[in-house]
Order: structure tokens, then C-alpha cells, then sequence
């Protein structure tokens, strides 16, 4: 009995001993456990302020702003924080050990590569904005093409950089922050050379005058309205200035050539008076203002071409078309049209006559005569008389009663006019 007894004690103290083994351990596991969810919790807070410190830092961050890099001391005491989780939790399963590969590394590693770009990232936009006050002092310094060329360069390697980034916000952020910058002082530049090619063109036109003076002056308005849109007040006071020039420059030249003009038409006006005066004076020879004609029998006839009467211009302008002129005898009815030879190719007074030889200058004084005959019909009339040998009353009565006739005797034309 004694034995069993003993054995029987022995078995219930090795239980006990099994059960209160289990129990430390689990007692210990579970102050594990809260001192590990402790540490996830202070990690969790460090990181989670800090990342949304850097997020807020990105969204309230000036366009063309440097960056500010996250604490480095609040960065290291996040890291020891994310270390100690790590360490409490590598032996324990559940979801904060989740958390820290799902939530807290990430966010570390994005401070990480934020802190690591923003140098670089300060550096291009201290470029960027050496350029904006280069291009703001000058658009069109070639100097400041190139400056944003060699930017340009940069901003393409800084791009290969950021691609790197694993954080997709911090990625984004970077890779669309600074294009837009260059992009915009690219088309100032763009524009205001283009202003300037505009006004080099006016200035061509108003050296030119190739084109008239509204035209221009309605180029002038538009260019002017384009520069007042511009954002560079200096530069653009300097385009007015050369729009205002081109303005002179076009005024001058236009008063010089309508000098010229003037100075032109009045040497062609003298030149034809010239030419009209020796014409005169050439024709004062041929055909003198008067000359006398002496008979057989020694009566002298004078004939003068001294403008007189109303017919006298006509008259003398239709002697004109066959080279001659209209000359008349002074107080007398007697008119004769003379060539430059002094030979009679009309004779005039209630009527005319010419040879058939000037029947065209026959009709033409017969259009002026009879007025309101049409050169062809009187044409015709001639060449009936000269084809028929008959001749043709014209106007109201008849031959018998003296009415105005058209005939012909001995190779001459007559028109008598009653």
C-alpha cells in the first residue's frame, strides 16, 4: 500500500509540475504578446505621423518652392521604432506582424526615397528658377534657349531618377512637378520671339511701304494688343518702343515718297510743257498764226488761225486728225483747213467741200455739221453720192426749194448747208 501510495503522489506532483510549466509559458507568451503590440503601436503612430508630415509637406508645397527634408532625427527615431517592432514580432504570427510588411516598411521606405530625391530636386528647380529670372529680365537673350535646353537635359535625367521611386505618390509627385515649369517659360520665350519676328517684319514694311498705311497701322494695333498680354512689363515696354520707331519710320517714308511724288509729277509736267512748248513752237512754223496769200494779180489775202468763235476749237481739232489746221480770212465768212504744205484740203463757209481724195475728213465735218448723224450713216450717204453721182437732200425740204444737200461735181465733195 505504501508503495502504490508513493507512486500515486509522485504521478499527481509530475502534473503538476507538466501544468504549471504550460501555464508560465503561456503567462510569458502573453506578456510577449503585449509588450510586441505595444511596440507596433508606438512604431505605428511614428511612422504613420511622419509620412503624413511628408505628404502634407508635398500637397502644401509651393509650385516653383524648394522642398524641406523630413527630420532626420524624427526619420531615425521612426526607423529604431520599426526596428523594435520588427524584432518584438519576427517570432509571433497575426496581423500586426502583417501590418509592418504591409503598412509600416512601405511608409519608411517612401520618407527614405523622399529625403533621397529632394536634394537633387532642389537643385533642378534652383535652375529652373535661375532661367524664369533670366527669362524674365530677357525673352530673348538666345542665352536663355539655351539655358533651358541644357534644363531641359537635367529635368530628363532627374525623370530616369524619380522612375526609381517605389512609392507611386512620391513617384508621381517628382516626375509632374517640374515639366510644366519649363514648359510654360519655354512659350514665353516662344512668344515673345515671335512678337519680335512680327515687329522685325514691320519694320521691313515700313522701310518698304509694302503694304498701305491702314493695313499697317491695323498690324500695329494688333501687335500691340498681343504685348499688353505678355508678363514681362520691361520687355514689353522695349517692343512698343520698337513698334513706335517702325511707326516713324513708316511715317517718314511715306511723306518722302509722297514728296517724291509730287517732285515727279511736276518734272513730267515741266518736261511736257517743254515738249509742248516745242511742239508749239514747231508747229508756229509749219503753221504760222497767219500768213498771206498774194493773186496773180496782186490781191493779197490774209488767213489767220487766232482762236475765234465757237467752232473754231472743233473745227480745228478735226483738221488736226488729217495734219492740218483750221485757218480763216478775218471779216469774212471764208474758212480754209490747210496742210503743212499750205495746201487747201477743205473750204468752208454756208457749207464745205473737199475732194473725194478727204472724204474722210468730208464726213467727219458733215457728223459735226449736221450734229446727231452717227459717223456710219454718214458714211453711207457719202458713198451713195460718190457711187451714184446723185445727190442727197438731207434735213427738212427739198433741192428745188434749197434744201440742205450732199452731191458732188468734178471729184469734190459739196455740203450745202441752208
Amino acid at each position: 500500500m505504501f508503495n502504490k501510495g508513493k507512486i500515486v503522489g509522485m504521478a499527481l506532483g509530475l502534473v503538476g509540475l507538466v501544468l504549471f510549466s504550460f501555464l508560465t509559458m503561456y503567462v510569458l507568451s502573453q506578456v510577449e504578446k503585449g509588450k510586441a503590440e505595444k511596440v507596433f503601436v508606438s512604431a505605428q503612430g511614428s511612422l504613420s505621423s511622419l509620412y503624413e508630415s511628408m505628404e502634407i509637406q508635398m500637397k502644401d508645397a509651393k509650385e516653383n518652392g524648394l522642398l524641406t527634408l523630413m527630420d532626420e532625427k524624427a526619420v531615425a527615431s521612426a526607423q529604431l521604432s520599426l526596428n523594435d517592432a520588427e524584432k518584438q514580432l519576427s517570432n509571433l504570427n497575426g496581423s500586426n506582424k502583417e501590418n509592418v510588411e504591409q503598412e509600416l516598411i512601405p511608409k519608411m521606405k517612401g520618407i527614405e526615397e523622399y529625403n533621397s530625391i529632394v536634394p537633387k530636386a532642389n537643385q533642378l528647380q534652383s535652375r529652373i528658377h535661375d532661367a524664369g529670372e533670366k527669362v524674365k529680365d530677357d525673352p530673348l537673350d538666345p542665352g536663355s534657349s539655351k539655358l533651358l535646353t541644357s534644363i531641359k537635359e537635367e529635368l530628363a535625367d532627374f525623370t530616369k531618377l524619380t522612375a526609381k521611386i517605389e512609392n507611386p505618390t512620391i513617384r508621381e509627385f517628382f516626375q509632374n512637378r517640374y515639366k510644366p515649369q519649363i514648359t510654360r517659360l519655354e512659350e514665353q520665350v516662344s512668344t515673345y520671339q515671335d512678337v519680335s519676328n512680327k515687329i522685325a517684319e514691320l519694320k521691313s514694311i515700313a522701310e518698304e511701304l509694302s503694304l498701305p498705311q491702314g493695313e499697317f497701322e491695323q498690324m500695329v494695333s494688333q501687335l500691340s494688343e498681343e504685348i499688353a498680354q505678355l508678363p514681362y512689363s520691361n520687355t514689353n515696354t522695349q517692343l512698343i518702343n520698337e513698334i513706335e520707331k517702325a511707326s516713324n519710320v513708316y511715317e517718314t517714308n511715306k511723306l518722302a515718297q509722297e514728296e517724291k511724288k509730287r517732285a515727279e509729277e511736276k518734272r513730267l509736267a515741266e518736261e511736257k510743257k517743254k515738249a509742248e512748248d516745242k511742239k508749239a513752237g514747231e508747229t508756229d512754223e509749219i503753221f504760222p498764226m497767219t500768213f498771206t496769200v498774194t493773186s496773180s494779180s496782186g490781191f493779197e489775202t490774209i488767213f489767220s488761225r487766232n482762236p475765234y468763235g465757237e467752232r473754231y476749237d472743233n473745227i480745228d481739232e478735226i483738221a488736226r486728225r488729217y495734219g492740218g489746221r483750221y485757218y480763216y480770212v478775218p471779216s469774212s465768212d471764208v474758212s480754209v483747213i490747210f496742210d503743212k504744205n499750205r495746201k487747201a484740203l477743205a473750204g468752208l463757209n454756208y457749207g464745205f467741200s473737199t475732194s473725194v481724195e478727204y472724204k474722210e475728213l468730208f464726213i467727219d465735218l458733215y457728223v459735226y455739221y449736221t450734229g446727231g448723224t452717227s459717223r456710219e450713216g454718214a458714211a453711207a450717204l457719202v458713198e451713195k453720192v460718190i457711187a451714184t453721182g446723185e445727190p442727197v437732200v438731207t434735213g427738212e425740204g427739198d433741192i428745188k426749194e434749197g434744201g440742205s444737200k450732199l452731191w458732188m461735181e468734178d471729184g469734190r465733195l459739196h455740203y450745202d448747208l441752208w
